[in-house]
């Protein structure tokens, strides 16, 4: 049913849509890569389509470590991906900033900045706990296990809804001596002392386990689920399969001449000193064939998922077509790209 003549990668497959009908979802993934100068390239032997959720460990403690690129919608335009922080090459770090800015010509759209720590634990004084041993910075990955989260002292069964991977949770003052502080976290919402309590920091996608997305879980109708029916007994909101952060979620779609500015996330580079480039806008050419009539089919971009250690990042391209709206004849065909891609103008 789909013929892919792009130099992207393609799928399709059966869902349900926004308004809970039966659907095809087609989704077009782009690979880039991008220079310490803010170069971009298409890098054609980057990830394939994630088909579904990949996780690490066991039970309520996986990690998500790849998000299912084939959900059937997303709301407005998120960025998520495996973001590793290294320190600077000009001096010696112990602490630093690091940051992700999307702008587009009439301004900043979002930044999400984070203060990392190097490891450091809990120690006991005349003022009672405090943070100690702070060690220097060596190149970290941000993911969960080293947010603020984690299982209560002695009773596992109790853990942080929205991150039971990290660290801190449920702590009273004197069960944290010894123990490691988060790493990452708001840069104006930092622990002063193991009793207290922060946000849960991270630019990694979240597992629909956790919280704030397992309050988005609706209700199985089982009986619906044996006959193959819609799933559920209500309809999905709109950001259920959004994978991101709040804060790193945009009420629309990916538009042209957005540039992302990254600080402290790129190695060999001096504190303070960022990547800038320009997302690529290649919006993929989707036609259904019936016969000889053709019918275009818009595709929109609503996902970027960034890798700072391999300095690749991807753009997700969708779209939804009724399942009662395609003939068993018809052929989906991602069209041969017509457009360049785009100079980048690099500032670092």
């Amino acid at each position: 049913m789909l013929v892919n003549d792009s130099a992207w990668f393609a799928e399709i497959a059966p869902s349900w849509d926004k308004d809970s009908q039966p659907c095809y979802v087609v989704v077009v993934k782009q690979n880039f890569e991008y220079s310490n100068q803010g170069e971009v390239s298409v890098e054609l032997s980057g990830p394939d389509i994630t088909m579904g959720d990949g996780y690490q460990g066991e039970g309520a403690l996986c990690e998500l470590i790849a998000a299912n690129d084939m959900v059937p919608f997303k709301q407005g335009f998120e960025w998520y991906g495996h973001l590793t922080c290294f320190p600077p090459t000009d001096r010696a770090a112990h602490v630093m900033e690091v940051s992700v800015e999307l702008i587009n010509e009439y301004g900043v759209l979002m930044n999400k900045t984070l203060r990392v720590t190097g490891e450091r634990r809990w120690r006991w004084s005349l003022f009672g706990a405090i943070a100690k041993d702070l060690q220097p910075l060596t190149p970290i990955q941000l993911n969960y296990a080293v947010a603020f989260g984690g299982q209560a002292p002695n009773k596992p069964q109790i853990m942080d809804r929205a991150n039971p991977l990290g660290r801190g949770f449920k702590l009273r003052n004197r069960d944290g001596i010894g123990q490691l502080l988060p790493q990452v976290e708001y840069a104006d919402q930092v622990l002063r002392k193991p009793r207290d309590t922060t946000p849960v920091a991270s630019f990694a996608p979240i597992p629909h386990f956790w919280s704030p997305r397992l309050e988005l879980q609706p209700e199985l109708d089982v009986q619906a689920v044996i006959a193959g029916d819609y799933p559920y007994v209500e309809a999905l909101c709109a950001n259920y399969h959004n994978y991101a952060p709040a804060d790193q979620c945009l009420p629309c779609t990916l538009k042209p001449h957005t540039t992302i500015a990254l600080s402290g996330l790129t190695k060999g580079l001096p504190y303070g000193q960022k990547v800038t480039f320009e997302l690529p806008y290649i919006k993929p050419e989707l036609v259904m064939m019936r016969g000889a009539m053709q019918t275009p089919l818009n595709m929109v971009c609503d996902s970027l998922i960034l890798d700072t250690c391999t300095q690749q990042f991807s753009l997700l391209w969708r779209t939804t077509v009724k399942q009662d709206g395609i003939h068993p004849m018809d052929t989906l065909i991602v069209m041969p790209e017509q457009t360049p891609l785009p100079d980048t103008e690099s500032s670092v």
